[in-house]
């Protein structure tokens, strides 16, 4: 028996991670929110990210919410619907011992962290063989009302590459490319 199961909690530990199934480590951002962590004296207020494919979330540290924040933005209500990489780096040190830990990085390289001007945006959809009033569409299919560069940038890729691939149009799925 794994420590994550005999001892059950609403965040993802290293052990869940270590031991989720092959590819299933990429997530999309849901929410961050504030919540309260720990009790007694180690009782402290931490942003939590949660995700649309599992229950669970992730107390963010200093290092993980900042890496998240140079990616989509200083604000947090910003990175949601943006994909994300779960993964255990062993050289995590907690005090003078090196403990491992989750950590978190923008899923996809470079290209998720890619933070698009609307003419930008316009130019890859047209790429894609996208106008804009298909593009338009798209992002209010995903629930955009404007368009913000650090909060869109990756659904403009993420619609962009599948008009490319040819998926067909799903209004409730992922791939939100009217034609």
């Amino acid at each position: 028996m794994r420590s994550s199961e005999a001892f059950q909690s609403p965040y993802f530990s290293k052990d869940d991670v270590a031991h989720l199934p092959a590819g299933g480590t990429i997530f999309t951002i849901a929410d961050v929110r504030m919540e309260t962590i720990g009790s007694g004296e180690r009782e402290e207020d931490k942003p939590v990210l949660y995700v649309h494919e599992h229950a669970k979330g992730l107390p963010l540290n200093r290092t993980n919410f900042d890496m998240l924040a140079a990616a989509y933005g200083e604000d947090s209500d910003d990175w949601k619907s943006h994909r994300v990489e779960l993964y255990v780096d062993p050289g995590v040190m907690y005090g003078p011992r090196k403990v491992g830990g989750v950590r978190v990085r923008p899923a996809g390289g470079a290209s998720a962290n890619a933070r698009l001007t609307w003419p930008e945006a316009l130019e890859r959809a047209a790429a894609a063989g996208l106008d804009k009033d298909q593009l338009v569409a798209a992002l209010k299919a995903r629930g955009k009302a404007g368009y913000n560069a650090a909060r869109d940038s990756g659904d403009v890729l993420e619609i962009c590459e599948a008009a490319t691939a040819g998926k067909p149009y799903d209004a409730n799925g992922p791939d939100d490319i009217p034609f």
